[in-house]
């Protein structure tokens, strides 16, 4: 099972059970509980993000963590066992979880908050980086202008 491009493309329009949900909501709990500086998965919404970018294969994943995790959702004790029992399904529920949490503007204010520069999806901002990073090192070639080429060819 491979976790796509972190940009999760498409919006696929499902909407989730309540029930659902709840769930998914009290086990990304036990992944990212928070704490006094950053929300707690459910806080930050991570089921809505989640909700909007899942396929129906996603939700077919979703419920199978749901059912492994069995009746106590919000134990350590079962999160560690899917890990250890089902590590491939596993780390896909945690990238998900992460990539959500990670995504939303709770988080991202948190984090600014406490003096990180972080910006996040789609990186608006781009990423700093040296004025001449992408010159080559070695002058191959050569430039003509528009202007230059109509003027002296034209």
């Amino acid at each position: 099972m491979e976790f796509p491009h972190p940009s999760r493309p498409g919006y696929y329009g499902l909407e989730f059970s309540n029930e659902l949900s709840s769930a998914i909501a009290l086990a990304a709990d036990v992944l990212i509980p928070g704490n006094e500086h950053y929300p707690s998965a459910s806080s930050a919404r991570v089921v809505n993000f989640i909700e909007e970018r899942s396929s129906d294969q996603d939700r077919e994943n979703l419920k199978r963590v749901i059912e492994l995790l069995g009746p106590d959702l919000s134990s350590e004790e079962a999160m560690h066992a899917l890990e250890m029992e089902h590590a491939e399904l596993f780390i896909w529920f945690r990238d998900f979880i992460y990539h959500a949490y990670y995504a939303s503007n709770l988080v991202l204010d948190a984090l600014s908050k406490r003096g990180y520069a972080y910006h996040g999806a789609p990186q608006p901002l781009g990423y700093r980086t040296e004025v001449n990073q992408a010159q080559p090192r070695t002058t191959r070639g050569f430039h003509f202008s528009s202007a230059e080429v109509t003027k002296n060819h034209g």
